[in-house]
């Protein structure tokens, strides 16, 4: 169980890491927070399961995308060597796999993944989030009075941020192009 907070469009990173701070229950092991290049935070509240030295996120990919998941990807080991083994991993973490699969394919790559998870990818000014197809693992979403979208493990983070906000359904992916 890991907590992730991602802010698109809203560029206080102190502020989004107080929030984030509200899922410390969720990952006491490690909490660490970007902004990329176009002032997308991504948060991370871990607890470490899988590669406990080197698995800390957010996570990068190859270029500049970033990843911050919560969950686990039971086939990460097998993506790593038929679907991505021409990529070069940083970490044995199974969350890894989600941003090198992202750059690789796009959004065309949740039906690869194996497993329970809530994640969100930043890559420039490209997003997308998903949940697992069950919904086992927990992911929110919501909107502020700006404008800016926000995903969390916990609602309790949205609460007071947000004028609209809800359960991400499980299943699915957003990107503001796919809806």
């Amino acid at each position: 169980m890991c907590g992730i907070l991602a802010v698109i469009g809203q560029k206080d990173v102190a502020q989004a890491q107080k929030l984030s701070k509200r899922m410390t229950h969720r990952g006491p092991d490690e909490s660490d927070a970007i902004v990329n290049e176009n002032g997308y935070i991504l948060c991370h509240e871990r607890l470490s399961i899988i590669d406990l030295h080197t698995g800390k996120q957010p996570i990068q990919g190859s270029n500049n995308a970033y990843v911050v998941h919560n969950g686990e990807i039971y086939n990460h080991e097998q993506l790593r060597k038929t679907e991505l083994k021409d990529c070069t991993f940083r970490t044995t973490s199974d969350s890894e796999v989600i941003v090198h699969l992202w750059e690789k394919y796009g959004t065309d790559f949740c039906n690869k993944l194996d497993g329970v998870f809530g994640f969100v990818v930043v890559d420039g000014d490209k997003f997308m989030a998903a949940r697992d197809p069950v919904g086992v693992k927990p992911l929110y979403w919501g909107r502020d009075k700006e404008g800016a979208m926000y995903f969390a493990s916990e609602m309790k983070v949205l609460a007071d941020q947000c004028i609209e906000f809800d359960q991400f359904p499980p299943g699915s992916f957003y990107t503001p192009e796919t809806g």
